[in-house]
């Protein structure tokens, strides 16, 4: 983690990365300020601006959110992944242009896994949000496919996707069919969501979210009602065709 000296830079500015014409924080008239507004009482001498989020400043006495004073140890206090950070006390997690504190999470205990899943010692989290359904955060852990993160994770008790338990998902016969689909011996799932009626022998995945069974057609966890009997084979050859 590293910090830039606000009267070390170019002008004595930081602009924004995205729209350079934003002066996120400047030093004019031996004063401080962030997108034109006055920080008062900050320390001009040892003020700087967190490099992997320029909305975070510290100086020798204090840790700043945008012109917000946030009550964080200024020593301990780091960026972490993910929107996440922490200090010896408390965990905090950046919500759009807000920052609030985690008051569940153990600081010390406390360790980010990826795509937004974290976890400490009694719970685990998804974007700054508990995951109230995990009972045993100590086995929690995020799902890889082909060495690549994925949205789901899992405990020794259950299958999650983000934050939401998919329901009565049999742990030893989950499978993961694509960032989306799982199924089990019993269910086929969209995101946490089962697929209504679906034989799971008989389920295929069709492409573009639709999927088919030997009686239904799907449309994410939708079933689309027809009138007419299902021809697989008619179907499946239809959707070859589209994709080529």
């Amino acid at each position: 983690m590293s910090w830039l000296k606000l009267k070390d830079t170019p002008n004595k500015r930081v602009l924004d990365r995205d729209i350079d014409r934003i002066i996120l924080w400047k030093i004019d008239k031996d004063k401080i300020y962030h997108q034109n507004r006055e920080i008062k009482k900050a320390d001009i001498e040892t003020f700087e601006v967190l490099e992997q989020n320029l909305f975070f400043a510290r100086d020798r006495y204090s840790i700043y959110y945008a012109w917000n004073l946030l009550k964080a140890d200024r020593d301990s206090f780091k960026a972490l992944v993910d929107s996440y950070f922490i200090d010896k006390e408390a965990v905090y997690f950046e919500l759009e242009t807000s920052v609030k504190v985690l008051k569940e999470a153990d600081s010390k205990t406390f360790l980010t896994l990826e795509k937004g899943f974290a976890k400490d010692k009694n719970r685990a989290y998804y974007y700054g949000r508990v995951i109230k359904p995990c009972r045993s955060s100590e086995s929690f852990k995020v799902i890889k496919a082909d060495e690549k993160v994925t949205d789901f994770a899992k405990d020794s008790e259950n299958i999650y996707f983000q934050k939401d338990i998919l329901k009565k998902a049999d742990l030893k016969s989950w499978t993961l069919f694509n960032n989306y689909f799982s199924f089990d011996n019993s269910s086929v799932f969209y995101c946490s969501y089962k697929l209504p009626y679906v034989d799971v022998d008989s389920w295929k995945y069709l492409g573009y979210n639709y999927s088919i069974d030997k009686k239904n057609i799907y449309y994410l966890n939708r079933r689309l009602t027809t009138k007419k009997p299902i021809d697989i084979e008619h179907i499946l050859t239809i959707f070859k065709l589209f994709k080529q």
